[in-house]
C-alpha cells in the first residue's frame, strides 16, 4: 500500500505505529514485534496499534527512522509478510558520472531531476549514484536526491543499498568499464533487480528478431559488411545503408546510392556531405572510419514515406508499468533537416504528430490503420525481446518506418532511449509519464505492487495516482 511515513521526536526503544486497519492490510495485526526492512537494511522494532489516525500513516520514533536511513517525513509504499514490514522502494539510478554542484550530472541533470520528482510523486525514493557511491561491505549507497518543494534542490544523501537499480549509463565506454561490470555482478549476487543494462548489438538484435516468424516480414534485409555481402546486397537494392554495429544517435551512418549511368555514390546519411563516386564496391570499406571485421552492417534501403520531401521515421517509446505490462507511453514522427537521410532528434530532426506526417502520404482511413499497426508492432517487439534477453527490460525505443506502400518496417531498437528533458514538462503529460513509468516499473520489480492498495496524500493534500494505464501520446 502507499503510505505516509512520519518520524516522531520520541526516543526510547525502536517502535513502529499504525492503525488497526493498516496492520490488517499488511498482515501484521496481532504481532508485538516486526522486522522493518528498507532497502538492504533491517531493524527489529516493536509494533504499536494506534486507536485513531489515517489507515495509510506509519509512525516511527526517531531512533528507528534514523537507523533505517529515511527522511523524517516521506510518502513511500509498504508491504507486509511473515512479520516483515518492507518500506520503499529505494530506486538507485546508476549514472555514468557526477561532478557535484547545482548540476551534478551535467547535461543529464534535468532529466535525472524529472526521474526523481516523478518517483517521489509515485511514492518511490529514487537516488542517483555512480559506481563510486556504492559500498557493499558497509551496505550503504551515497548519491544525489532532491529536497522536494516549490523549488526542489539537490542534496547528497546516504541510504541503504537500494531495492532495485535503473541503469542510465548512457556512455558505451563507461558501460564497458570493469567498475560498472563489477557493480552489476555484485547486485546480481545479492538478488537486487537491475533493469536496462548495457546496449544492444545491432547484428545480434537483428538475428534475435529474425527468430520470430511474426516479426520477419518487418525486418529489412541485413548483412555484416564484407565486400562479398556488399556486392550481394547491391545486386538487389538501389539504396543501401551502412551503419555501425554498435552505433547510436545516428553517428557514422552512410548511404550507398546506385547511379543511373554507372557506379555508386557514397555519402553520409546525417548531413550534407561530399558525395564520392564509387566504381568498385571493394573500395567502400576503406572509405568508412575505423573499419574492422564485423564493425558495420549493410542494410536494405527503404523507400520511406516523406513529409515535405524528407524521409520520416517513427519513434515509439514503450515502457512497462506498475503491473509489469508493456505500454506505449508516447510516439512521434521524426522529420530530418533538409539534406539529411535519417531522422534523429539529437541531430536536428523535429518531432511531429504521427497522423499529421502520415497524412502527407496516405488518406485518412489508411493513416488510422497504419497508426494501429505501429503501436501493435512496437509492443510485439518489446514483448518478444523481454522473453529472449537475459535480465529485465523496463523501456525500449523502437524506431519504425513506413514505406510508400504503407508497409511498416523495424529500423532499430534502442535499449537506452533518449528523451528530451523539456523545461515546460508540466505542460507535456506524455513527457512526464516517460519519466514516471520507469519508477513505477522499479516498484513492480521490487515487489511493491499496485494490487496492495492504499493511496497516500501528497504534501499539497492531493491524492497522487499511479496513472500507469494512461493512453499514449502522439507527441
Amino acid at each position: 500500500m502507499r503510505c505516509r511515513i512520519y518520524g516522531t521526536s520520541a526516543g526510547g526503544s525502536d517502535t513502529v505505529s499504525m492503525t488497526r486497519a493498516a496492520a490488517r492490510r499488511l498482515g501484521l495485526y496481532g504481532r508485538k514485534t516486526v522486522t522493518v526492512k528498507v532497502g538492504s537494511r533491517s531493524v527489529r522494532a516493536g509494533l504499536k496499534i494506534l486507536l485513531k489516525g489515517s489507515s495509510t500513516t506509519i509512525v516511527m520514533n526517531r531512533t528507528l527512522i534514523s537507523a533505517l536511513g529515511l527522511p523524517k517525513m516521506i510518502n513511500l509504499r509498504a508491504t507486509g509478510q511473515g512479520g516483515v514490514l518492507r518500506i520503499g522502494p529505494i530506486v538507485g539510478i546508476l549514472m555514468p558520472g557526477a561532478r557535484g554542484g547545482v548540476s551534478p550530472f551535467g547535461n543529464m541533470t534535468l532529466g535525472t531531476n524529472y526521474f526523481i520528482q516523478e518517483g517521489r510523486r509515485a511514492s518511490v525514493l529514487p537516488i542517483a549514484f555512480t559506481v563510486k557511491g556504492i559500498n557493499f561491505k558497509r551496505g550503504v549507497l551515497k548519491g544525489y536526491t532532491l529536497v522536494m518543494g516549490a523549488n526542489p534542490y539537490w542534496v547528497r544523501r546516504v541510504l541503504p543499498i537500494p531495492d532495485v537499480v535503473f541503469d542510465q549509463v548512457t556512455v558505451r565506454r563507461k558501460d564497458r568499464s570493469a567498475e560498472v561490470r563489477e557493480v552489476r555482478r555484485k547486485l546480481a549476487e545479492r538478488g537486487i533487480p537491475y533493469f536496462n543494462p548495457g546496449f544492444f548489438d545491432k547484428w545480434d538484435l537483428h538475428n534475435r528478431l529474425m527468430q520470430c516468424e511474426e516479426l520477419q516480414p518487418h525486418l529489412p534485409e541485413t548483412y555484416l559488411l564484407t565486400v562479398e555481402n556488399l556486392r550481394l546486397a547491391a545486386e538487389k537494392y538501389n539504396r543501401l545503408f551502412i551503419k555501425p554495429v554498435e552505433g547510436s544517435l545516428g553517428r557514422h551512418i552512410n548511404v550507398l546510392l546506385k547511379n543511373k549511368e554507372h557506379g555508386w555514390t557514397l555519402r553520409r546519411a546525417s548531413r550534407w556531405s561530399r558525395r564520392e563516386l564509387i566504381t568498385d564496391l571493394a573500395a567502400v570499406p576503406g572509405k568508412l572510419p575505423k573499419i574492422e571485421p564485423g564493425t558495420y552492417l549493410v542494410q536494405q534501403g527503404l523507400d520511406l514515406c516523406r513529409c515535405r520531401g524528407r524521409p520520416i521515421d517513427i519513434r515509439v517509446l514503450a515502457q512497462r508499468n506498475l503491473t509489469g505490462k508493456w505500454r506505449v507511453t508516447k510516439f512521434f514522427a521524426r522529420v530530418p533537416p533538409r539534406g539529411q537521410l535519417i531522422a534523429n532528434i539529437t541531430r536536428g530532426a523535429k518531432g511531429m504528430p504521427v497522423p499529421w506526417t502520415l497524412a502527407h502520404c496516405f488518406r485518412h482511413g489508411k493513416v488510422v490503420v497504419i497508426r494501429r499497426q505501429l503501436v501493435s508492432l512496437a509492443l510485439k517487439v518489446c514483448r518478444y525481446l523481454e522473453k529472449t534477453i537475459d535480465g529485465h527490460l523496463g523501456e525500449l525505443g523502437v524506431d519504425l518506418g513506413v514505406d510508400t506502400k504503407g508497409h511498416v518496417w523495424i529500423i532499430e531498437v534502442n535499449a537506452k532511449p533518449h528523451r528530451k528533458a523539456y523545461e515546460d514538462i508540466e505542460e507535456r503529460p506524455g513527457a512526464r509519464r516517460s519519466y514516471r513509468r520507469p519508477m513505477l516499473f522499479a516498484a513492480y520489480l521490487a515487489g511493491f505492487h499496485k494490487s496492495q492498495g492504499g493511496a497516500a496524500k501528497a504534501q499539497s493534500g492531493k491524492e497522487v495516482k499511479d496513472d500507469d494505464d494512461a493512453p499514449q501520446s502522439d507527441s
